[in-house]
């Protein structure tokens, strides 16, 4: 077991940095807009911030570099990847829609 002087400064430590962390899970988030399948821009205190979903790779909604990348990774079809893609960013879509909704 630690001595209690040696939890002292971890305890203090803790302290400082909680009210630290609770402050910035605050922030006022005044709008959300939906880039793609696994993107949202939030503007969060007046300042656009882009946030990619960790560990989702929805397929693009658009032609662009991603989806040739995820063509010749995948081997299907260039449309069936964008329809997935738009898929994908309509059910995010409706999720936002959804938790704007209960916060109201």
């Amino acid at each position: 077991m630690m001595p209690i002087h040696r939890l002292v400064p971890i305890l203090l430590a803790s302290l400082t940095v909680l009210p630290l962390a609770a402050e910035e899970l605050s922030a006022r988030v005044d709008r959300i807009d939906i880039e793609d399948g696994d993107t949202l821009i939030a503007e969060v205190d007046g300042v656009n911030e882009r946030l990619q979903l960790a560990h989702i790779d929805a397929p693009e909604d658009a032609d662009n570099a991603k989806l040739a990348r995820d063509l010749q990774r995948t081997g299907l079809d260039r449309w069936v990847l964008l329809e997935l893609g738009q898929t994908a960013t309509g059910h995010l879509r409706e999720l936002t829609n959804c938790m704007r909704s209960s916060t109201q």
